[in-house]
């Protein structure tokens, strides 16, 4: 999948690179003979479920590259999928549990990158406590090294998945 998220990212357009996403999951997960009909089914209306929700994140400005990342890693949990459970738990937004000091997945279909992207929305409107700013960053950073390094999509040390929009008031 990461090299056909890193070719996504080289279309520059988030419309152009959801559309190869989908154009993978098509071939990997909707073949006749990968899974019984039902299952199929249920991928493929997971699919447009997910796509919905990441058109969505689209339309609030978000960068084109934690976008295609966020539906890459998403649709590749349906492609696996076989039953409604797992469909609507890799459905759910990735929200993390708090624990004993720290937070952690909630599930195994956990995208760290739309939890960096739902700490970005609540900020808008809230201040983070100290863990929670702690959290954010540290899934700040770790997209960075795993993303934007290396020469690809050179991002700068301050930018944000949201492009600084949301942060005006820092």
């Amino acid at each position: 999948m990461e090299e056909i998220l890193r070719m996504a990212f080289l279309l520059d357009s988030y419309p152009l690179g959801r559309d190869l996403l989908l154009a993978w999951f098509c071939l990997e997960a909707l073949a006749p003979e990968r899974a019984a009909k039902e299952v199929l089914q249920l991928r493929s209306e997971g699919a447009e479920r997910q796509v919905k929700m990441v058109n969505g994140y689209a339309r609030r400005g978000i960068r084109s590259d934690v976008l295609l990342i966020i539906l890459g890693k998403k649709l590749q949990f349906l492609a696996g999928a076989a039953t409604k459970a797992q469909v609507q738990e890799i459905l759910r937004p990735s929200v993390p549990a708090y624990s004993t000091g720290e937070f952690r997945p909630r599930s195994a279909y956990h995208v760290e990158e739309e939890e960096m992207l739902l700490w970005s929305f609540l900020s808008e409107d809230h201040a983070l406590n100290y863990l929670a700013e702690v959290r954010a960053m540290e899934l700040f950073e770790r997209y960075q090294e795993r993303w934007t390094g290396g020469g690809e999509k050179n991002a700068a040390a301050d930018d944000c998945a949201c492009g600084g929009k949301h942060h005006a008031s820092e």
